[in-house]
């Protein structure tokens, strides 16, 4: 067990590596394979901290209008919902991001 939950966090850290990347530069990184893989991954439970991470990676799509928030809206919002209600957000700005981004692109407010 203890194998499996070390191999978790590294799989939460590898994810959030990969948001940081594309935060880095959006414009040319593979944002769509990426949130291909890290939204159905959410939220992380072995790292959450790294919730955070995620959230930020999400609002600069937001801030900068990426094609791919809109392609993946529906699995965002749901992403995002089950973070604020599970509160795996550990941050409290991440959290307020969160629930204002979810609430931007047309989910419940949290």
């Amino acid at each position: 067990e203890e194998r499996r939950s070390a191999d978790r966090a590294a799989a939460d850290n590898a994810l959030a590596a990969m948001c940081r990347i594309c935060v880095g530069d959006p414009a040319s990184a593979p944002v769509d394979q990426v949130l291909g893989l890290v939204l159905p991954q959410l939220p992380l439970c072995e790292d959450a901290g790294e919730n955070a991470t995620v959230v930020e990676f999400l609002v600069v799509l937001a801030a900068t209008g990426h094609a791919a928030l809109a392609t993946h809206a529906d699995a965002v919002r749901r992403a995002l919902a089950q973070c604020l209600q599970q509160e795996k957000i550990d941050e409290k700005p991440a959290c307020d991001q969160a629930a204002a981004l979810l609430q931007q692109l047309g989910g419940a407010p949290a």
